[in-house]
């Protein structure tokens, strides 16, 4: 599946046309106040260029990647003509500035992760998250009370001794819990979870982005000598970083610590966001490393 975020530019009239033979095939739109905004899921990524030739007055500002592919591509469309912008991987680079760079760590020793195990570690996840569906708030406390019951599902039904069936089961839930507030808190609207169609969206993007992180980093262990014990103390601990980050952005971005973080550093909206980011890789690292019927 391919996602685009589209803007569109042009005379009115011109505008509505394209518009209308968007949502026709599919697209939804955002807005329509200033230039109008849409997102489309589609499985051909050619498809937009094909709506948009026959607009060649409006030019369309395409944002496009592929459901758990590793780059995105920028371009715009008009008429016949596609001019790309720009073509970059899902993570920013590690020397990026901001709260949104992740500084990828390879080491020399450590071995990355087979790439298409883990792509089938996220599709067990997104099975997972299909099955449940946005609240109808997007607060903080929901996403820590969500990501609270699926650990303690977790918990119940798992030992330190092995990782059964059961308690891999439990690991793609929460891995897909966190998925589902994540995807809920962008998508959200701060009164509801937002059009579906811009939820699924977000939720293939914080996916793909998840699972070029838990592919991106370097470990020690592999498969099958990976202590379940261990592991289990690291979905403790990257689990309650997410817990904490979300108890620390409950009273909202109205708050003195929240303008202080805006100006200097991270916001708790944006903590949150890369706490509940890398419990999902980690989540799909695990699922690797000890699913049988994974691997």
């Amino acid at each position: 599946m391919h996602h685009h975020r589209l803007v569109l530019n042009g005379p009115s009239p011109a505008l509505q046309r394209l518009v209308d033979d968007l949502r026709r095939a599919g697209a939804t739109v955002l807005t329509r106040e200033g230039p109008p905004r849409m997102v489309w899921s589609t499985d051909d990524p050619r498809l937009v260029e094909r709506v948009a030739v026959h607009h060649a007055d409006v030019a369309v500002g395409v944002e496009r990647f592929e459901a758990l592919g590793t780059e995105v591509v920028r371009l715009v469309v008009r008429g016949d003509e596609t001019t790309v912008l720009d073509r970059r991987h899902v993570l920013p680079d590690a020397e990026d500035d901001g709260p949104k760079a992740w500084r990828r760590e390879l080491g020399d020793e450590g071995l990355q992760l087979d790439p298409e195990l883990l792509r089938r570690a996220a599709q067990d996840v997104e099975r997972c998250a299909g099955d449940l569906r946005p609240g109808d708030r997007a607060d903080a406390l929901d996403a820590g009370l969500t990501l609270g019951r699926a650990f303690g599902a977790l918990c119940e039904g798992t030992d330190r001794e092995r990782a059964h069936a059961e308690a891999l089961a439990a690991v793609a839930r929460l891995a897909a819990a966190a998925l589902t507030v994540s995807a809920t808190r962008v998508a959200g609207t701060g009164t509801g979870a937002g059009p579906p169609a811009v939820a699924a969206v977000e939720r293939s993007w914080i996916l793909t982005r998840a699972l070029a992180r838990a592919g991106g980093e370097a470990l020690w262990d592999r498969p099958p000598d990976a202590v379940w014990a261990d592991w289990l103390g690291h979905l403790m601990a990257v689990t309650s970083d997410a817990l904490l980050a979300c108890a620390e952005s409950v009273d909202g971005p109205d708050t003195t610590v929240a303008a202080v973080h805006r100006e200097h550093f991270a916001t708790p909206d944006e903590q949150r966001a890369s706490a509940v980011d890398a419990l999902i890789a980690m989540c799909l690292q695990t699922l690797v490393l000890f699913d049988e019927v994974i691997r």
